[in-house]
Order: structure tokens, then sequence, then C-alpha cells
């Protein structure tokens, strides 16, 4: 795991991706679920909460929310720090990024980590080309910091939930689609596989 900053900003697309924004903008409006590219390429969703340190020493616990992008086969999506090859110079990818956009008073998030991507082949400007992506099911770790009173004491409402932004842009072997943002509620509570 790596660890990235708690709020990256996502990047404009860039002009090698124009042409195929232009033609999907100028579609005419249907839901993302069965679009490609849409909803069906990347599943996010959050894939559990677990205490990874108990509180001490004045600090309270160290949570883990752990957040997946399940990928349809075919499909990957740029990385938390996209590294585009010479092939592509000028092309500015929508980097995955997951921002806390509602926490409870006294939650911090301490990190983000991410799994190293992998590699993959694409065909967007002729020959084939390799670059790092992930795909298949990738796991982000977001470990947020409870208050000293923790959620049991009272210091955090037992019901209190953090919300994440999640923005990625899907691709497949020829296109990158349109980024897509949305948004993950989860209980602040720690699941059974603690």
């Amino acid at each position: 795991m790596r660890r990235g900053g708690a709020g990256r900003i996502a990047r404009s697309a860039g002009a090698a991706l124009a042409a195929t924004i232009v033609a999907l903008a100028a579609s005419p409006a249907a839901p993302a679920q069965g679009v490609r590219g849409g909803a069906d390429s990347v599943r996010v969703r959050v894939a559990g909460v677990k205490t990874v340190e108990a509180a001490r020493d004045g600090a309270g616990a160290l949570l883990e929310i752990r957040v997946a992008l399940d990928h349809a086969r075919g499909f990957h999506s740029w990385p938390d720090e996209p590294v585009v090859p010479p092939e592509l110079a000028g092309l500015n990818p929508i980097a995955t990024s997951i921002e806390p956009v509602g926490l409870p008073a006294g939650v911090v998030v301490e990190s983000i980590e991410w799994p190293d991507p992998v590699v993959v082949t694409v065909r967007y400007s002729g020959p084939p080309l390799e670059l790092l992506s992930f795909m298949d099911t990738t796991v982000a770790r977001v470990l947020v910091r409870l208050p000293p009173g923790g959620i049991s004491a009272g210091g955090v409402p037992p019901d209190a939930t953090a919300t994440l932004r999640v923005t990625l842009q899907s691709c497949d072997e020829e296109y990158c689609y349109p980024p897509r943002r949305l948004s993950l509620e989860t209980p602040l509570v720690p699941g059974d596989d603690d």
C-alpha cells in the first residue's frame, strides 16, 4: 500500500480524450447504468470498517474504511497517481481519488493508502501501449482517527457516519470515458471482521 493525500483534486480531461468526451456528451442523455463506461464499468462500494489500532494514551482508536473498486471485465481506471507514457504526452488523465466530505466532529483522516497499480495494454492512439492502472478489484484504505472519547464513550454518536466522495475515470483498451463522481456513506462502526 502507498499513502496518498487525503483530498486529491481531479484533473480535467486532456485533448487526446476530447473527441471521445464530445461524442459521448453529444449523445442523448441516458442513465449511467448500462452505458459503456458508466456504472456497469466500475462498481464502487465500502468493503468494510475495522479497528486497526485501539485507543491509547489520550488518542482515539484508528479505524480503516475499505473502499473497493470492482472493475468489470475489460475495464480499468487511472490510479491515484497516473503515469502517462511518452506516446500519450499531453493527456491529462483523471486520477482516482477519495475525498472525505462528511465526517463527525473530531474525526480526522490520517491517510489514504492505495494499492500499487498493475500494467494494462491499451490501444488509444494506434499501436499497443502499456500503462499503469487499477483493475479487477482494487481496495483503498481510508484511515480515520476517532476523538479520544471514541464511539462507545460518547465522543462520537453511535449512529455517526462518514461520507466519502470517489472520483474515477473508467477506460477500456480503446477509450477513456467521462469521469464519474459519487458519494459513499458508511457507519463508523467496526464490523465483525475486527
